[in-house]
């Protein structure tokens, strides 16, 4: 949160697209933070700021190397649901949530990892591994690698009386 505060501190007095744009990439950042923390309040300070600050920017898609806006937001929401273990509410969001063909891919393939976990953890099974599946299409190399990929496959194989041969591919593909 040090970290949080000095880029708003840098940021302080600038009202730059540009710089909205990195204060409202920040206060996802925090929003991420305080959700390890299991701090809902600051969760949704953080998110609700970072709102009101894409509202004034509109898609930043290009700012810095950031893809700030509505999306990236609403994917935050979703992944601190999924950190503070409020699996109901990230699975409400997902499924609310329409990923646009204009996306980049490696918010795509997030999106799917973390709605996968949203899946396994509320018994959804076949689905949660349908989404990792997808997840591996759109970007292997992420997906294989995030660690939220292997805890999902862990749950499934762990809940899975007799693991599908399409789960043990996973596993195996993902060094489970």
């Amino acid at each position: 949160m040090r970290l949080v505060q000095a880029g708003h501190d840098a940021l302080e007095g600038q009202s730059s697209r540009e710089a909205l744009a990195v204060a409202g990439q920040l206060h996802l950042g925090a929003s991420a933070v305080a959700a390890r923390a299991r701090d809902r309040a600051g969760v949704e300070r953080h998110i609700e700021a970072a709102r009101e600050l894409a509202a004034r920017t509109g898609p930043a898609q290009s700012i810095h190397w950031l893809g700030f806006g509505v999306l990236n937001i609403r994917l935050h929401a979703m992944g601190a649901a999924i950190t503070m273990r409020q699996y109901d509410e990230a699975l409400h969001q997902a499924r609310v949530l329409r990923i646009p063909p204009s996306a980049m891919t490696s918010r795509r393939a997030r999106f799917l990892v973390d709605r996968a976990m949203a899946e396994m953890e509320t018994g959804l099974g076949d689905t949660s591994l349908k989404h990792l599946v997808e997840a591996r299409a759109v970007a292997p190399e992420q997906t294989r690698y995030l660690p939220r990929t292997r805890e999902t496959v862990r749950g499934l194989l762990h809940t899975t009386r007799r693991p599908s041969e399409r789960l043990t591919r996973m596993a195996a593909w993902v060094g489970v």
